[in-house]
């Protein structure tokens, strides 16, 4: 049976009209009557007719990228992958931000699938599928964006977080270190993943390994994990940031308060954005490349747009690399044997 606005507002308990503000003009509905018609529309796997009408129409080809946050720059990165994969096969791109919101999210996935979406790039965010749930039911071609939920049902494009964590703690030790700090926030998967992978290293090579969680993936983020390591007198004497913007904010933290990169701290951190080279301590970092990501996810679900009944879903795995700057330098004891010496 197709469902209808009608349906949808008999399981709503609002009025047509009210449906077809929320489809229409959402920011005119009070916000606890739009989660309630947006639940009802889930419940009931509701797409518009819109959309119900274009779907069969072969010249459409619109993809979308939905991401966290394009302000960071490795996410920038990848919508210009995207973006130019996307051209380069006869299609436009819609981008969005979710900012970690599942709201936010399924907002825009209800609405790019009114305006007759063929294909989704998601960096989904964490917790509930749902919103995943309804892409494949709509029949949507999807790929997943640095994520390991859905691997049976959809393609994806990925960094292995946990051997970019583990290469970033070999670094360290390898230059002496014993004592070091993991700081990261602590609800995104991929952080999550770095971190697991630090832990893992610092078991194997005998280091001691201690986190510091923050409220944001930002400089300002890194900052706050500079104060909270400074005042918990930690013995580390090398810190590994989940992000470059943390590790960044980081240093700031460090140096306004008298401490020397890399002499009394060394510090790195993880994608090798655009700024990591070019900051007042040249950044050591574990390198991912955001464009070949957001590249590669755009040419995956171009293909199973254009060969949907044959399409096999295909995974990804991109490999991180080492990339080593002036923020990181032997232990300061082996410093001191080698100037004895």
């Amino acid at each position: 049976m197709t469902v209808s606005v009608r349906h949808v507002a008999r399981r709503a308990r609002v009025s047509i009209g009210t449906v077809s503000n929320v489809l229409n003009r959402p920011e005119i509905v009070a916000p606890a009557t739009l989660v309630k018609v947006q639940q009802a529309m889930d419940e009931l796997g509701f797409v518009s007719s819109s959309f119900a009408k274009k779907i069969h129409s072969s010249n459409s080809k619109t993809l979308a990228l939905l991401l966290p946050d394009v302000s960071n720059p490795l996410f920038t990165e990848i919508a210009r992958g995207a973006e130019d994969a996307a051209n380069q096969n006869g299609y436009s791109l819609f981008l969005c931000n979710h900012d970690h919101s599942h709201e936010k999210e399924r907002k825009y996935i209800q609405t790019l699938a009114g305006q007759n979406v063929q294909g989704i790039m998601i960096w989904p965010t964490r917790g509930k599928t749902d919103n995943l749930d309804f892409l494949r039911s709509n029949n949507i071609a999807v790929t997943l964006i640095d994520t390991n939920r859905y691997f049976d049902v959809h393609c994806s494009a990925k960094v292995d977080g946990i051997r970019g964590g583990h290469v970033a703690i070999g670094h360290l030790v390898d230059l002496g270190h014993r004592d070091i700090t993991y700081v990261y926030e602590n609800t995104i998967n991929q952080f999550i993943e770095r971190g697991e992978g630090a832990k893992q290293a610092a078991d194997e090579m005998g280091a001691n390994l201690s986190f510091i969680e923050i409220p944001s993936p930002t400089t300002h983020g890194g900052e706050l994990g500079a104060k909270k390591f400074l005042d918990s007198k930690s013995k580390s004497s090398a810190v590994f940031c989940g992000n470059d913007l943390i590790a960044l904010g980081f240093m700031r933290g460090l140096i306004e308060a008298g401490i020397k990169i890399p002499e009394d701290i060394s510090v790195m951190g993880f994608d090798d954005i655009e700024l990591a080279p070019n900051a007042l301590v040249p950044l050591t970092t574990v390198a991912q490349d955001g464009y070949q990501l957001g590249y590669t996810a755009t040419e995956l679900v171009i293909q199973e747009c254009e060969l949907p009944d044959t399409h096999i879903h295909q995974h990804v795995l991109f490999q991180p690399e080492l990339v080593e700057r002036s923020s990181t330098a032997e232990h300061p004891s082996i410093r001191e044997k080698i100037s004895i010496a």
